[in-house]
Parts: structure tokens; sequence; C-alpha cells
């Protein structure tokens, strides 16, 4: 079954506004009846009729304007929505990641996996987040496929300068990539699970609350 997908949901609240609108229409209609009836000695009914009609009609085209500006979207069911939702993976480069315990190491393991991920949705914009004792924006988000790529593939162990792994600070890089563009997105985490800073559940819980959703994908 399609699935429907708003882009602008908060322009929906305005639909909040199309009933009221239309009880003050209609109040204004029955008062300018009154006054019809007072000046003319007529019943004033059908003008009543007439204006309550044409307030529904253009309060229907109201409400039509509102959904449009919502931007909703279909989309095929059991397909991901390419182009809706800004993405930013959190790749970690610490020192660990340089293990070979996979073939040929962890992190290009780990680059492949970021790869595979976002073919999933080549619509999307997509950020690059190196992750390791600090946190660094090595892409910020973009439409620019190819540029996403070729920074990936250039991930190194010694791109923050420090080692060990602090995976908050990567993440808030992330949530604030995010914040300034749509707010809410998706941010994929890839690592090989060290971590020692801070725990980062309730930076999660935050980002949850804020309509960012926070994946995992284990090396």
């Amino acid at each position: 079954m399609p699935a429907l997908h708003v882009q602008h949901p908060l322009t929906l609240l305005g639909l909040v506004l199309v009933p009221v609108a239309y009880l003050l229409w209609a109040r204004a209609s029955r008062r300018a009846a009154g006054v019809e009836r007072a000046l003319t000695g007529a019943p004033g009914a059908a003008a009543q009729r007439g204006n309550t009609a044409r307030g529904a009609l253009r309060l229907g085209a109201l409400a039509l304007l509102v959904l449009a500006l919502a931007s909703p979207v279909a989309f095929p069911g059991g397909t991901l929505s390419p182009g809706l939702v800004p993405v930013v993976f959190v790749l970690d480069v610490s020192a660990s990641m340089g293990a070979d315990d996979l073939a040929p190491d962890r992190l290009t393991v780990a680059r492949e996996a970021v790869e595979q991920v976002a073919a999933l949705v080549p619509g999307a914009r997509t950020a690059l987040v190196a992750a390791a004792q600090d946190a660094v924006v090595v892409c910020p988000l973009t439409a620019d496929r190819d540029a996403f790529l070729t920074l990936l593939r250039r991930a190194s162990t010694d791109w923050t300068g420090t080692q060990g792994t602090r995976l908050a600070p990567a993440l808030e890089a992330a949530r604030d990539l995010l914040a300034r563009d749509t707010g809410a997105g998706l941010v994929v985490l890839v690592s090989d699970g060290e971590d020692h800073g801070r725990p980062p559940e309730a930076l999660i819980r935050e980002m949850r609350g804020r309509g960012v959703r926070v994946h995992t994908v284990l090396v």
C-alpha cells in the first residue's frame, strides 16, 4: 500500500483555523441577512444561504492551499522515501578502527557500510562527521553525493589529530547539523563500539524528542 509523507507537518496546524473561519463567516452571513431584513423587509434567507455557500467554497480552497503547502508526497509501500529525510553519518575514525581483525581493517569495512546505507536513499542529502577524541564535521549536509563519497573514501584514523573515542561530541555535532537544517532527520553511527566518553543515552533521548532517530552499525 502506498505511504504518504508530509514534508512540512507543522503547516497542517493551519487546518485548525478552517472550521473557526467557517463559523465566523456563517455568523457574519446571518448578521448581513438580519441587516437586509431590517432595511428592506425581505426575508434575506436566500442571501444568507448564498453567502454561506461562498464562504464554504473559499474556506475549502484555503484548506487545499494548506495541504499543498504541507507538501505531501506518496511513495510505494515497502520502500524508503529518498530525498525526504536528511541523513548524517557519524564515522568512528579512532585508532582502534585501524585494527586488521576485519579485512583489510575495521575502518575500510566501516566506510563500505556507510556507502551501502547511503545507497538505500539515493536522493537524500547526506553529511559526514568524524568521531574520535574530538568530533569533526567533514562534510555538511549536501545533495552532492559524489562529493560526499569522495570525502568518505578519504577517511583516516589520523583525521582528528587525537586518539581515543568519545561518541557524544560527534552525536552532538550531528544533532546540530540537523537543527540548522530541517530540525529532524536520521543519524547513522558506524563504530566498533569503543567509547571512553560520557554515556550517550541521555543525549540520544533528547535527540529522539527533537525528531532525530539514531541508528547504529557495529563493525
